[in-house]
């Protein structure tokens, strides 16, 4: 498999989500990626993102519990560009596998620990869970009004484990950049809770701002059912299907209103200064809008916005049928595999396309072991080679 990132050996020591995805990333893009197991299998197995997740790597089951098995993951990691583990804290001195001590033995290589709340401090041996941390770090506090009263709404997507991965697959990347120029490898750390703090910076803003003036920036409502602004209004159209707006500049609402047959309104008392409006009379619009959407089909009101050309819009869609959508088509963000478990499958594909050194999604994933014998065969070969034979 060709890539920029051909030529790496990385070993795998995650259970879980961000570095199941931190390592597809690196496989995709050409890294040889062993995935180490414990002897009754990786406990995620049984998720079925677990098959896209681990398209394109090696699994090798080591007992860390074992002399043997420890010795077994030194020798692969004296020989590795790149380790990933996400163990809550302290525990991959147990096994031996800590940077300290590989760090003595492979100079060269470059550890990468990711877990949910970071190396120190009191919580950091709470479980990675995205909802403990979404919990833990305020992030339930960030939807006011959601559910029509006061207290905590929880979020169901996983961002900050998302984030996590992509924190963890930037560092890495940089860190071999600094290997290159310096010939030493070195600790890369980051967190669920780290990439929680990305996504709620803007509100941590807002609540600042609002607090030294009220007035510029007031402080959102809790315990109040909010709706969307007029410009990122969903809607129902004719055939009962769902459509999503995002016309967030006013001169992209204003043509909304044009393609639809209410360019009226913006020549009316009431809604000329759109969308800066009275409460009264943005719902009064907001009614309009919403009628008006239900005298056409979605593809027809599709069509209209496609020609007019200056429409944000996109119909709600299932999951299945996103995979199947014309641009992640078209462009190559959804491909194709074959696995012999679950037969053909429709997977993300690459995170990025480089022209010159494009990546390739491997696949399928690898039963419990399935390379057990043939990478640790090539440890015992290679050993023997640098021991001249003897």
């Amino acid at each position: 498999m060709s890539g920029p990132c051909s030529g790496l050996t990385v070993l795998d020591f995650s259970f879980g989500m961000p570095g199941a995805l931190v390592t597809a990333v690196l496989s995709d893009f050409g890294a040889e990626v062993i995935k180490i197991e414990p002897p009754k299998g990786d406990p995620f197995r049984s998720n079925p993102n677990w098959l896209a997740w681990n398209r394109g790597k090696k699994s090798v089951v080591l007992d860390l519990e074992t002399p043997d098995g420890r010795k077994q993951a030194e020798d692969l990691a004296k020989r590795a560009d790149v380790l990933l583990e996400s163990f809550r804290p302290g525990i991959t001195e147990g096994f031996g596998i800590d940077y300290g001590r590989l760090s003595v033995l492979n100079s060269r290589l470059v550890y990468c620990s990711v877990n949910g709340f970071g190396q120190k401090g009191r919580l950091k041996n709470l479980k990675s869970y995205d909802g403990i941390i979404a919990a833990k770090s305020g992030r339930m506090m960030s939807f006011p009004g959601q559910n029509n009263r006061e207290g905590p709404t929880y979020p169901a997507v996983q961002i900050a484990t998302w984030a996590a991965s992509q924190a963890a697959v930037r560092g890495i990347l940089g860190a071999l950049r600094i290997r290159d120029r310096l010939g030493r490898g070195q600790w890369v750390q980051t967190s669920v809770l780290q990439g929680m703090m990305a996504y709620d910076s803007p509100r941590q803003m807002n609540v600042s701002f609002s607090r030294k003036d009220a007035k510029s920036f007031p402080p959102a409502s809790a315990g109040r059912q909010t709706l969307p602004s007029l410009g990122y209004i969903p809607v129902r159209t004719k055939d009962g299907r769902w459509l999503q707006h995002a016309n967030l500049m006013p001169r992209l609402l204003r043509a909304h209103l044009q393609a639809i047959g209410l360019g009226w309104v913006l020549e009316d008392e009431r809604f000329k200064n759109t969308p800066t409006l009275t409460e009264e009379n943005r719902e009064e619009l907001r009614l309009l809008i919403l009628e008006r959407m239900q005298e056409k089909t979605l593809d027809e009101w599709m069509d209209i916005y496609v020609k007019d050309g200056n429409i944000a819009a996109e119909p709600f869609l299932y999951t299945v049928e996103a995979m199947q959508h014309d641009q992640f088509v078209h462009n190559g963000h959804v491909v194709e595999m074959n696995d012999p478990r679950v037969g053909s499958m429709k997977v993300v594909g690459l995170l990025a396309d480089l022209k010159d050194t494009p990546g390739e999604v491997g696949g399928p994933a690898p039963d419990l072991g399935q390379h057990t014998e043939e990478v640790l065969g090539s440890i015992s070969e290679r050993a023997l080679v640098d021991d001249g034979g003897t």
